[in-house]
């Protein structure tokens, strides 16, 4: 809420007949959005937020903000959650703003909006809900609750990428396309409760006759550097091609690729230690 919009509510200035509003928030509330189911989550989202700001908040710049985003999504042209730098955001709040976006891009990134349209829209919305309380700055309640729906939205999304990750993964480990071999932290080294997957693995390998490709892919947890950890879960990977060319296996037909930290298996807050994130996810073809 801006003061001076909300002055000039109250002193009647800007007031419509329908109450304190503007012509682009009445436009969006009439409008039918078209499009991806995204998008139409998306409008309904930054219409609700338009009309608080406008009719109840009386923050008639913000109002027609969140107007304009909602048009744009109601003809469904590309509506990105908006960037730290364009408000002026204060120091304390900034961090945080940074790191909820980047990890809203990248589930973005991740086709999170065609799987979960509903729940991907809250999480754009509320985002810049908590970005525009946080430049105001002066009520920590709004910004508290932004920034909890925000997060609720995510977590939401992360629950039902787990699930899917799970039914996915069972089902590739009961085909025997799949197995996970894990790590101690900060080890490349196989343990040796792990050995006993290599030696069945490639001993399943072995009877196909060479009719196989592997694909040897490192992941690392959030503990330490991105760059440590990419190295990290590289040196995982070919530590599991390593193990079956010792077995047997043809070095040319196993590939190695690492992730680092970019896909948890279990999601935490960066820098923490998380043991199903340390591992290798061996695909057969």
């Amino acid at each position: 809420m801006k003061v001076f919009a909300m002055r000039l509510c109250a002193t009647g200035m800007l007031a419509l007949a329908a109450g304190c509003s503007t012509a682009s928030v009445d436009e969006l509330s009439r409008t039918q959005p078209t499009g991806s189911e995204f998008n139409q989550h998306l409008t309904k989202e930054y219409t609700a937020l338009a009309k608080f700001e406008s009719e109840s908040m009386g923050d008639f710049l913000d109002a027609d903000r969140y107007a304009e985003k909602g048009m744009a999504a109601a003809k469904d042209q590309p509506t990105l959650p908006d960037e730290v730098w364009t408000r002026d955001v204060p120091e304390q709040h900034a961090t945080q703003l940074n790191d909820g976006r980047a990890r809203l891009m990248e589930a973005f990134d991740h086709d999170v909006k065609a799987r979960y349209p509903m729940e991907a829209a809250a999480a754009q919305a509320k985002y810049d809900c908590w970005l525009e309380q946080a430049e105001e700055n002066y009520q920590p309640d709004h910004i508290t609750a932004c920034k909890q729906s925000f997060v609720f939205a995510m977590r939401t999304i992360y629950a039902k990428e787990q699930a899917r990750s799970d039914v996915s993964r069972a089902a590739d480990t009961a085909a025997g396309r799949e197995t996970l071999i894990f790590f101690d932290f900060d080890q490349a080294t196989i343990k040796s409760g792990e050995l006993g997957k290599v030696d069945n693995l490639a001993s399943a390998l072995a009877k196909d006759g060479g009719s196989y490709q592997v694909t040897a892919v490192g992941h690392a947890d959030r503990a330490g550097p991105d760059s440590y950890n990419q190295d990290l879960s590289m040196r995982r990977a070919i530590a599991i091609k390593e193990a079956l060319v010792e077995r047997g296996l043809s070095s040319s037909a196993i590939s190695v690729d690492a992730k680092g930290e970019s896909q948890p298996v279990e999601q935490t807050a960066d820098d923490v230690a998380a043991a199903e994130n340390r591992r290798v996810q061996v695909g057969i073809r």
